[in-house]
């Protein structure tokens, strides 16, 4: 009964992946930080401030770019850290661990597989599968 859906499923997910992939660089996302590029990366100010009134259909842009040359030095006075450094520093060490062994438990442990197919399965078990969940 249920092995029809399962390959289906797993179809469908690899299609949106496949699809999100291709489709997230060009999405609104991608032109929403399109004026961040120009001004920080870029340093065209003039092009930044036209992307920026198009996108705010409004010419107060003033505010907005002084709050991205504000991220701007932020980001300059920030170290940076290579992963030879997250790995020997201590402090870093150890939440670094945790998380990748919780990663390790979670996948080796099938708890990922039951909470995605969860409502597939429960109709044997219970008869409302969405009330468990959002309570």
């Amino acid at each position: 009964m249920y092995d029809n859906k399962v390959p289906s499923t797993i179809f469908l997910r690899f299609f949106f992946l496949l699809i999100d992939t291709q489709v997230m660089p060009q999405s609104i996302n991608g032109k929403k930080n399109y004026f961040r590029y120009l001004l920080i990366t870029k340093q065209w100010e003039e092009e930044a401030r036209k992307a920026l009134r198009r996108l705010r259909a409004s010419n107060q842009v003033e505010e907005d770019i002084e709050e991205m040359r504000a991220e701007e030095r932020a980001q300059q006075a920030e170290s940076t850290i290579s992963m030879t450094e997250l790995i020997c520093s201590p402090t870093l060490r150890a939440p670094l661990v945790i998380g990748v062994v919780m990663q390790l438990s979670q996948q080796l442990s099938g708890i990922n597989a039951v909470s995605n197919y969860f409502c597939s399965i429960a109709p044997v078990f219970v008869t409302d599968c969405e009330s468990i969940w959002i309570n």
